[in-house]
């Protein structure tokens, strides 16, 4: 699997399959979607940070604050958009879960890849 060019390790898979859920899935059960868990806000958002910052420091793990503060913001950011989008929703379809999602992550990318330049000016 290829990601801008080069190869994904196991690791940076793991990572990614754990924002997914604990980021996305939250965002469906807060707006009906999913399961039937009855959420709270507070839990999901517990969750989105939670699964932000494992799956950013499994994906991106040197240096380790870049994974870590990309990694929230772009949980959090996952969480807000599949909620958001998907509140006034009859169905939905798969992509455009995964497009959302991949839009509400910009943020932490763009962060992480900020945290991990300034790293390299500095060390």
């Amino acid at each position: 699997m290829s990601l801008i060019g080069r190869n994904i390790t196991v690791r940076q898979k793991v990572g990614l399959i754990i924002m997914v859920f604990l980021c996305g899935m939250p965002g469906m059960e807060l707006s009906g979607f999913g399961f039937g868990l009855n959420l709270t806000f507070s839990t999901c958002l517990l969750c989105a940070v939670t699964g932000g910052a494992i799956g950013g420091l499994l994906y991106c793990s040197k240096p380790v604050m870049a994974g870590l503060g990309g990694g929230i913001v772009a949980g959090v950011g996952s969480l807000m958009a599949v909620y958001f989008y998907t509140m006034h929703r009859q169905s939905v379809w798969n992509f455009e879960l995964a497009l959302i999602q991949i839009a509400g992550c910009l943020p932490g990318l763009g962060l992480g890849m900020l945290i991990k330049h300034l790293y390299k000016d500095i060390v």
